[in-house]
């Protein structure tokens, strides 16, 4: 299981980082890499951030105070996590605990808060503003700097 969340987070990691090379190299990409990333880059994130999600809420991640379940050869051995701190890159799920930690932070609250009312009041700003309008919109960096 754990590999498996490696590769949701690299997956992630790529989607993110791969676009750097088309602005280190402009039209670097041939027609055929741009449509390979604008059809597969929307779900391979998603299927990253499923991975990692479902990993954070699994039975894989055991809280830092709880005991952590180590499968041997023989049997399963209950081990209290105290045991692991001396040496956490030993722990087999210390990678899934950190992600599910930071992820757990409290600074992320207002930001989803912050982000869930954008999403709810923008369509209401969007619909506001277009029943205003007399004409079809024009863009340019003149209409922008009038609406600001």
């Amino acid at each position: 299981f754990l590999l498996v969340n490696v590769f949701g987070m690299l997956l992630m990691l790529y989607i993110v980082v791969i676009p750097w090379t088309t602005f280190k190299w402009p039209n670097s990409w041939t027609r055929a890499q741009n449509s390979a990333y604008i059809l597969f880059g929307r779900p391979a994130w998603a299927l990253g951030l499923a991975i990692v999600s479902l990993s954070c809420i699994s039975v894989a991640t055991p809280p830092s105070n709880e005991m952590v379940s180590v499968k041997s050869d023989k049997s399963i051995v209950l081990v209290d996590s105290d045991s692991w701190r001396n040496k956490p890159y030993a722990n087999p799920t210390f990678l899934l605990a950190l992600t599910n930690r930071m992820l757990a932070l409290y600074i992320w609250v207002p930001l989803a808060r912050l982000t869930y009312s954008a999403y709810l009041v923008h369509p209401i700003i969007i619909k506001l503003l277009g029943a205003n309008e007399h004409a079809y919109y024009h863009f340019s960096y003149v209409s922008i700097l009038e609406r600001t």
